[in-house]
C-alpha cells in the first residue's frame, strides 16, 4: 500500500510511475532520440518505403498503396514487434525483482565473510549515552561529531578542531556546515535518482544552472521531511524540520559574512564562534544516521561466477584523511570503476553526477569533487570538495540535464 510521500507502507520507495503516453510512443524510452528501437522503426520504415517507391510494379496495387502497406508491414514486424517484446522483457525482469525485494534477504554489498573457524568473536558493542536534542555535543571540541562521517563533512571539521585563531575558526565552522548540508542533499539526490524520482529533483537541476550555493543543499535538505522514509536510519531531526533549522541559522551566517556582515576583529569572531556552536553541534548530531550510509570510491569490480556476485575493490570515502583505505566488499550488481558509491541496505547507488573524482591541476592529483555549475555551452565545472579548486568537466552536462526525467 502507498503512502502520500510517494513510498510503500514497509518504508521502500515505489517504482517510477510511468509518463501517460500513447500506447506506441509507452514502446520507446524517452528521450526517443537515444532509443535504439525507435531508430530501427523509423530506419526500417523509410528503407521499405524508398524500396517499394523505386521499384516496379507488377502487383496490379497503386504504388501508394503499395507503398504504405510495405512501411506498415516492416514498421511493425521489424521496428514496434521488437520493442514490444523488450517492454514485456523489462516488466518481467521488474516483477522479479520486486518479487526478491519483498522476501528477507542478505546484504547485496558486504565484506567477504571468513570461515567460521577463523572469525574472531566479536567484543560488545559499548553502551553510549544518547546526547540530548536541545544541546550541542557535550564535552566534546567543535566538529568532534563529524569526525567518521563522509569525507567532506569530516575533513571540514577537522580543520575547525585544528583551529586556532577565532577567525580561522568561524570560517571553518561555516565551512562544516555547508560541507554537511551538501553531504545530506547529495546522499538524498542520489536516491531519488536510483528510484527514478526525478520529479524531486527539479529544483536542483534549476540550481545547476546558476551554480550551486548553501543555499542550493539548505533548500533541498528542507524539503526532505516531507519524504521521510527516503533517507535509511534518517533522524528524528531530520524528519521534524529541526536539522534544516539549524543548517539555515548557519546559512544566514554565511550570507551575513558574505553581504558586509563578517567579524571584524577576533573579539567579534570568538562570540560568532561561540553563537554559531550550538546549532553546528545540534546538526551534526542529526545527521549521524550519515554514517550508516557510507561513501566509497571504486577501483575494480571481478564477476565471480560461483557465488554469481561481483568482488569489487573500493577506497573508503569516510573520515577526515585524504588516504582512503582500500577495502575488499563484494556487491549483488555490477559497478564501475573509479566512481563513487553510496552504500545503502538494499545496495550500492551510483553518486554520478552529484559527486566524481578528477584530477586536479592545482593539486597534481585526483580529488573529489562536487558538480557545481552547467553552463549552457554544455561545460560543467566541479568543485573539489577539500581546497575549493574548480575544474572544467566534459562529461556531466548530459546527466544533470535530464535529472528531472
Amino acid at each position: 500500500m502507498a503512502t502520500n510521500d510517494g513510498s510503500r507502507a514497509d518504508g521502500a520507495p515505489l517504482p517510477p510511475k510511468p509518463k501517460r503516453r500513447n500506447a506506441v510512443l509507452r514502446l520507446f524510452d524517452a528521450p526517443l532520440h537515444r532509443d535504439w528501437a525507435f531508430w530501427l522503426t523509423l530506419g526500417m520504415m523509410v528503407m521499405s518505403g524508398s524500396a517499394i517507391a523505386s521499384a516496379d510494379n507488377q502487383s496490379g496495387i497503386p504504388r501508394w498503396l503499395n507503398t504504405l502497406l510495405a512501411v506498415i508491414f516492416f514498421a511493425l514486424v521489424f521496428g514496434l514487434l521488437p520493442a514490444w517484446i523488450r517492454l514485456l522483457v523489462r516488466r518481467w525482469r521488474w516483477r522479479k525483482r520486486e518479487a526478491a525485494s519483498a522476501a528477507p534477504a542478505a546484504p547485496v554489498w558486504q565484506p567477504p565473510v571468513p570461515p567460521p573457524a577463523a572469525r574472531p568473536a566479536e567484543p560488545p558493542a559499548p553502551v553510549r549515552p544518547r546526547p540530548r536534542a536541545d544541546k550541542a555535543v557535550p564535552d566534546e571540541p567543535l566538529g568532534a561529531g563529524g569526525a567518521d562521517l563522509q569525507y567532506p563533512v569530516a575533513r571540514a571539521a577537522r580543520r575547525l578542531r585544528s583551529a586556532q585563531a577565532p577567525e580561522e575558526q568561524y570560517e571553518a565552522l561555516l565551512d562544516t556546515a555547508e560541507m554537511l548540508a551538501a553531504t545530506i542533499a547529495i546522499t538524498a539526490a542520489a536516491i531519488f535518482r536510483e528510484n527514478g524520482f526525478g520529479a524531486r529533483l527539479r529544483g536542483l537541476a534549476r540550481a545547476y544552472e546558476r551554480g550551486v550555493t548553501f543555499g542550493t543543499w539548505t533548500t533541498f535538505v528542507e524539503r526532505l521531511h516531507e519524504y521521510p522514509d527516503v533517507l535509511p536510519g534518517g533522524s528524528a531531526a531530520l524528519r521534524d524540520g529541526a536539522l534544516a533549522a539549524d543548517l539555515n541559522i548557519l546559512r544566514r551566517a554565511r550570507n551575513d559574512a558574505a553581504h558586509g556582515g563578517k567579524p571584524r576583529d577576533r573579539y567579534a569572531a570568538a562570540a560568532k564562534v561561540a553563537e554559531l556552536g550550538a546549532p553546528l553541534g545540534r546538526a551534526l548530531v542529526g545527521a549521524r544516521f550519515l554514517s550508516a550510509l557510507p561513501w566509497v570510491l571504486t577501483e575494480s569490480s571481478s564477476y565471480r561466477s560461483r557465488s554469481d556476485d561481483f568482488e569489487v575493490v573500493a577506497k573508503y570515502a569516510m573520515g577526515d584523511h585524504p588516504e582512503f583505505d582500500r577495502r575488499n566488499v563484494v556487491s549483488a550488481k555490477p559497478v564501475a570503476n573509479d566512481s563513487f558509491y553510496l552504500l545503502t541496505p538494499r545496495g550500492p547507488i551510483d553518486l554520478t553526477p552529484f559527486v566524481v573524482n578528477r584530477y586536479c591541476e592545482h593539486c597534481r592529483h585526483e580529488e573529489a569533487c562536487f558538480a557545481a555549475k552547467l553552463s549552457k555551452d554544455g561545460v560543467t565545472t566541479v568543485q573539489s570538495f577539500d581546497l575549493g579548486h574548480q575544474i572544467v568537466d566534459h562529461e556531466l552536462a548530459d546527466l544533470l540535464r535530464v535529472l528531472p526525467d
